[in-house]
């Protein structure tokens, strides 16, 4: 052996130590010897049997060292993990003089290997990607996320596929700033052969425990493709969101929205006007009943809200109390949110439309008609009178020697009717056009209303009455719609006997709603088609009180119908009866400003 302990020492820096044949310690230097808590030079001139008695395994290595071994062992000592190599150390004469032991303290190796396999163990079951390069480059880890999904990282060089996927430039600046110590992170798109994906990566550098030796690159991504589309989802749900708010922010019908408690949850800025409320009043103190008449909370109870908890929607008509106590009707369509999830009832809808307007605006309508048939009454009588008059001149021609006197006087009667006529046309003509409530309405509905407002009168006729079932049509309409229908029905009943039957059917063709009311009455009087349904089509002056299955109802309806751009059509039915046919669009215009 040519080195000597001091200089074993120097190039193992552990522990070095001698220990004669007697089992005498020679010396001890080195680091390690702090890990066992001593110091250089502590043990020398120690009995090493001594120091070790109890630890027969450490003993029977010191004794074979003693013999002249040459060997190296590991054991655990004082909770240290230690390989000693001992080696014999003979005299000039070759006689045995003492061993050298040289110990390595193993313990932080062992602890960095058992961290390198909980990390190991960790990498392999991540859900992410994780992949380790040495300062080469080239990539010496990755777990099996990235084998599974057959992700390509350039097994020879991690920076070729880096410049790859982020682009050649980028990828010089990134190996700069890892050099520096930075940290690289970017939501990725990566192409694989299942799919493209986005990962949200990380890159960075890799150093030893104390921090002062580079030992590589880590790269950890998370598959983030569904928060991706996640986040779009909300983002394109809270935009929906803004617009819904905006909206019911902006309408002017009273929108509230309450709890299955009856709590309010929200009140739109019409509503809180309505009833004198700031913005700072929270309407979750109050509820359902705070808001209605006694009557209308009555109907709520009793009627809205069994209908709702049955079919999930209730339609009608109710009154708002406002805080001075001022009543408001209101037309009410309410309506139950379920849970998206769950389909548990959530919340309920209730939007109102405050109707004073058209309640008056139909009391004044109602009043218009009563005067106008006041009006009319007196012009009436005289027309009939001055026909009366007619008459009888007509009937006293046969006395030739009277006809020009009296031909002369029914002239002069026949110039009086035609002004009462005229006088007649003007008062109806003076009718104000009433203001448009037009809404859009389900036609099946009003028909519905209409039939069933109809049916009393039809059955006492003895004669039944049937409305065929349609989808919903909902077009822009107001209430005139029944008034088309009633006197349809009533046209009927008026000229089929009992035993008869009226059928009333409403659908969709195209942009048109068709109506059809059909009847098993006389039908259209034989040979009179030509001189009286199509003049009544067409809209020709037709002396209809004297053409049975012509009532002053019908020309009122033409009226209505083709004030809404619609038509009006009658047919004779196979086998006897009237089929009329309204066909009205779907979108009526809105009406022109008459100025009055």
């Amino acid at each position: 052996m040519t080195q000597s302990p001091h200089d074993l020492a120097v190039l193992q820096p552990q522990i070095v130590f001698g220990v004669d044949t007697g089992g005498r310690c020679t010396f001890s230097v080195g680091p390690g010897l702090a890990g066992l808590g001593l110091k250089p030079g502590e043990l020398a001139g120690a009995d090493l049997v001594e120091v070790y008695a109890g630890q027969d395994p450490v003993l029977a290595d010191l004794r074979r060292a003693i013999a002249g071994e040459t060997f190296t062992v590991r054991r655990w000592v004082g909770g240290r993990l230690l390989q000693t190599s001992y080696e014999p150390v003979h005299g000039p004469d070759g006689s045995l003089e003492s061993s050298v032991g040289v110990t390595t303290d193993l313990t932080g190796h062992v602890e960095a290997r058992e961290d390198l396999s909980r990390f190991r163990a960790l990498a392999d079951d991540s859900p992410d990607f994780v992949a380790i390069a040495d300062t080469t480059g080239r990539i010496t880890y990755v777990n099996p996320r990235i084998t599974e999904l057959n992700l390509s990282l350039g097994v020879d060089e991690l920076w070729t596929t880096v410049a790859e996927i982020v682009d050649v430039d980028r990828a010089g600046e990134l190996i700069d700033r890892l050099a520096s110590g930075e940290r690289w992170s970017e939501d990725l798109e990566l192409k694989l052969p299942s799919g493209d994906i986005v990962v949200r990566g990380q890159l960075f550098p890799l150093y030893d425990a104390d921090g002062s030796h580079r030992l590589g690159t880590g790269w950890i991504a998370k598959d983030i493709t569904e928060l991706r589309d996640s986040e779009a989802t909300l983002r394109a749900a809270n935009a929906d969101l803004k617009q819904f708010r905006a909206l019911v922010e902006a309408s002017s019908d009273f929108i509230a929205i309450a709890g299955m408690d009856a709590r309010l949850r929200y009140l739109n800025p019409a509503a809180r006007d309505l009833f004198g409320l700031s913005p700072e009043v929270d309407v979750s103190t109050t509820d359902i009943s705070d808001y209605l008449t006694p009557e209308g909370l009555a109907q709520s109870v009793q009627v809205e809200q069994v209908a709702v908890a049955a079919t999930g929607r209730w339609s009608g008509e109710s009154t708002l109390r406002r805080a001075d106590g001022t009543v408001v009707p209101v037309e009410v369509v309410s309506f139950m949110v379920p849970d998206p999830d769950t389909g548990e009832p959530l919340a309920l809808v209730s939007v109102q439309r405050d109707i004073t307007e058209r309640l008056a605006a139909a009391a004044a309508q109602e009043d218009f008609v009563a005067l106008v048939a006041h009006e009319l009454r007196t012009p009436l009588a005289s027309v009939k009178g001055y026909v009366e008059i007619a008459s009888e001149t007509l009937e006293d021609l046969a006395d030739s020697a009277q006809v020009t006197a009296q031909l002369a006087v029914a002239s002069r009667n026949i110039v009086r009717v035609e002004r009462l006529v005229e006088q007649i046309l003007r008062v109806a003509g003076e009718k104000r056009v009433l203001p448009d409530r037009r809404r859009r309405r389900d036609l099946v509905s009003l028909v519905e209303l209409a039939v069933e407002s109809a049916r009393p009168s039809v059955e006492n006729a003895g004669l039944t009455l049937e409305q065929a079932t349609c989808p919903p049509i909902i077009m822009t309409l107001d209430e005139t719609i029944t008034e088309v229908v009633d006197n349809l029905v009533s046209n009927a009943v008026k000229y089929t006997p009992a035993g008869g039957h009226i059928g009333v059917s409403v659908k969709r063709d195209g942009d048109d709603a068709v109506l059809a009311v059909d009847d098993t009455g006389a039908g259209i009087p034989p040979g009179e088609r030509d001189s009286i349904f199509d003049k009544f089509v067409r809209g020709d002056v037709v002396e209809h009180q004297a053409i049975p299955g012509l009532g002053l109802g019908l020309f009122i309806t033409r009226a209505i119908v083709e004030s809404h751009h619609g038509e009006i059509t009658v047919y004779e039915r196979p086998g006897g009866g009237t089929r009329f046919v309204v066909r009205l669009p779907l979108t009526v215009p809105d009406a022109p400003d008459t100025g009055g």
